[in-house]
């Protein structure tokens, strides 16, 4: 009797190592089958992934553009800060001097199609410099309104020379017809983008 006892407790014993043994296999191939997939999933990832950059690299206007963009703001960074003067600078200078009255700084941004946070960096350090005054404040002490200061229409002037070596390094590299081109597609496209295209050569009505 006693060894009929030993005999069924081994058996089940036994048993429950076929179990134990057999759900750690099931959960071994699952580990397995769920890794598999990961790694399936990660290279039909970093395939869509290739497929999408040499897409973007052959083809992508914006890059194509901004690249341009770049080449060409350096060129005439490069004249300009020879006088103490960006880019940016220039262009708001320009907007200051062609405007019959003071402008704001938000109005400035949009015929610049610059980001609000750049015109009104540039405007705080050419006020420090004495190229713009302040005419109104909002209660914060933010600039409202501004105008072109005589210490800024000296500053712009002064630059007549870096402007005009940049420009023609830049007919150059584009063409004659650039310019012109230009403010076709400025004309053409600005409004539907959402800003107020108008040509840098323009003149401008009150603010």
């Amino acid at each position: 009797m006693l060894a009929m006892l030993e005999v069924l407790q081994i058996g089940r014993m036994s048993c429950r190592y076929t179990t134990t043994r057999s759900t750690l296999l099931q959960d071994d191939v699952a580990a397995t089958q769920e890794a598999s997939d990961i790694r399936g999933a990660r290279i039909r990832q970093h395939a869509i992934a290739d497929d999408l950059a040499e897409e973007v690299r052959g083809a992508c206007l914006g890059m194509r553009v901004a690249r341009l963009h770049r080449i060409v703001a350096r060129v005439y960074e490069q004249a300009l800060q020879t006088v103490g003067l960006s880019l940016p600078q220039m262009e708001i200078l320009t907007e200051l001097i062609s405007a019959t009255g003071p402008v704001r700084p938000a109005a400035l941004a949009a015929r610049l199609m610059l980001e609000r946070s750049t015109v009104s960096r540039n405007l705080a350090l050419m006020q420090k410099r004495g190229w713009v005054t302040v005419v109104e404040t909002s209660p914060t002490g933010r600039a409202m309104s501004v105008t072109i200061a005589d210490t800024g229409v000296a500053a712009f002037t002064s630059a007549s020379t870096a402007w005009r070596s940049a420009q023609t390094s830049a007919a150059t590299m584009l063409g004659p017809a650039a310019a012109s081109m230009l403010d076709q597609w400025l004309d053409l496209y600005g409004h539907s983008t959402g800003f107020s295209a108008i040509r840098p050569h323009s003149a401008h009505e009150p603010s």
